[in-house]
């Protein structure tokens, strides 16, 4: 069963925004005062607040950045394929989750590493499922949208690898070493830890 989360919040408008509306340049047809455009901002802001504070709320917003917040699912050592890691993040109304910049990797692996080392006792790594997928001989990665992705931190040398059915990506993370981890690239029926979801909330 989906889950699904339904906010309905009154929103209180401080007085400095000044609720101005211009007549001259409303829509003859149209009963909806035109809006300045800094309180469409400040409702989108409010918005989003209260949407970053349900996911967290409901242990989804682990961590948060730019438009998206970012969770983790673990789910026990080679337990996670394509397909499950799809389906737990579309179940909370989430979708597999890209790696956007250095700065958000950095946040990520800071949260993952302590959160599931816990879980995996000595086991020495966790590879954990995204939404990215690699063409192995061009060595292009790409986001989950199909967009170009930007930045690619491969865990040794020996990755990206040109095996021809090695088309996803996973983050591997090895909480005693970390010079080993960053990006692998393995066959999509390859298994996985855990999988990363993202939500956007803007």
């Amino acid at each position: 069963m989906s889950v699904s989360y339904v906010c309905i919040t009154a929103i209180l408008l401080p007085s400095s925004l000044g609720l101005i509306v211009d007549h001259n340049t409303s829509d003859a047809n149209s009963n909806d005062p035109v809006l300045p455009e800094q309180v469409k901002d400040y409702v989108d802001q409010k918005i989003s607040d209260v949407t970053r504070k349900m996911l967290e709320l409901h242990g989804m917003c682990q961590v948060r950045y730019g438009e998206h917040c970012f969770f983790t699912e673990y789910y026990g050592i080679g337990q996670v394929n394509q397909h499950a890691a799809k389906y737990i993040c579309e179940e909370k109304g989430a979708e597999l989750g890209n790696i956007y910049s250095k700065s958000q990797y950095d946040k990520l692996v800071y949260y993952m590493t302590p959160w599931i080392a816990a879980r995996v006792n000595e086991h020495p790594g966790f590879g954990v499922r995204t939404g990215m997928t690699i063409n192995p001989q061009s060595k292009v990665v790409y986001m989950s949208d199909g967009s170009r992705a930007p930045y690619t931190p491969w865990a040794t040398s020996k990755y990206p690898t040109s095996n021809e059915g090695a088309t996803t990506v996973w983050l591997v993370i090895y909480p005693q070493d970390s010079n080993r981890s960053g990006m692998e690239n393995h066959i999509e029926s390859g298994a996985t830890d855990a999988v990363l979801c993202q939500v956007k909330i803007k």
